[in-house]
């Protein structure tokens, strides 16, 4: 029969011989084959481009079932790759699959414990794994993702959790954490003025839509775009300067170290340009809508 090896692999026992491989089945639970695009009946795997309201119409239910049942709070963000369940169709509720029977019955026992493993990434789902920056309260995150797209979405994710309820004056800060924690940039850079950020995303290769799409502006601006807002009257007030303003657009808004559903200072989607301010008497500009593929 020539050279014979056994091996073990997901609960099968496999013989290999030089011309054929016959797998036989124990007594375990089989582990199915999963190409990443298995899903469960009632279910649904989020893709890039895809709204809790488009995929709700899409399957005859509303976007607030969906949230209610998957514990999405507003802003109502998802992420390409996410599984999200569905609302039983009719009324009637999702079948649930039988227990798998191999002819003795399932037991629980306790699994020993093992040494802890690294956070993996779910299919287009970044992995966060958090530490605490020693030198500030606010935590630092390494988020395994793949491309710019998740980078961008685990960017969105890490500063809405990280937001606070008002505005602190940090937003520079927490928009640098936020793609730095992502990898949406490979360094944390030292600028303090929020103004002044746009030459480093152009380093890390993002796209100034201002300058090479025209008619681009904050109302089809695409989500996940870094807007940066600059004064227009004045560059300093009282002797000190005005360091402007960054955030990230959002599926229902902005986020910075806070969120807003509108554009901060009020400013208008189509001219980007905002009311003169009452407490420091400068209007402010949208000079950046800086976007990575």
């Amino acid at each position: 029969m020539g050279e014979l090896a056994i091996d073990k692999l997901a609960s099968v026992w496999t013989l290999v011989a030089p011309n054929e491989r016959v797998s036989i089945k124990t007594h375990l639970h089989d582990v199915p084959k999963d190409d990443g695009t298995r899903v469960a009946s009632g279910t649904h795997k989020v893709t890039p481009g895809e709204t809790v309201s488009r995929i709700a119409r899409d399957n005859g239910t509303t976007y607030q079932e969906i949230c209610k049942l998957n514990g999405i709070e507003k802003p109502y963000t998802i992420y390409p790759g996410q599984i999200l369940k569905l609302p039983p169709k009719h009324g009637k509720k999702a079948p649930v699959p039988p227990a798998p029977y191999h002819g003795q019955p399932a037991t629980h026992a306790p699994v020993p414990d093992r040494a802890p493993r690294a956070a993996a990434a779910l299919p287009g789902k970044p992995a966060v794994s958090e530490k605490r920056d020693q030198e500030s309260r606010h935590p630092v995150a390494d988020v395994v993702a793949t491309t710019p797209s998740d980078r961008i979405a685990a960017a969105i994710a890490y500063a809405m959790k990280h937001k606070e309820p008002k505005s602190v004056h940090l937003c520079l800060k927490y928009v640098k954490r936020a793609l730095f924690a992502s990898k949406a940039i490979r360094s944390y850079p030292g600028i303090i003025a929020a103004k002044d950020f746009g030459p480093f995303l152009g380093k890390e290769g993002f796209d100034n839509l201002l300058e090479s799409k025209p008619g681009a502006n904050l109302k089809n601006a695409p989500i996940g775009s870094i807007i940066i807002y600059r004064p227009v009257e004045m560059q300093a007030y009282h002797g000190k300067t005005i360091y402007g303003h960054i955030e990230i657009k959002t599926e229902h808004g902005y986020v910075s170290d806070f969120f807003t559903e509108r554009p901060t200072y009020g400013t208008d989607a189509v001219t980007m340009v905002s009311p003169v301010g009452r407490r420091i008497p400068v209007s402010y500009k949208v000079i950046g809508i800086w976007f990575k593929e």
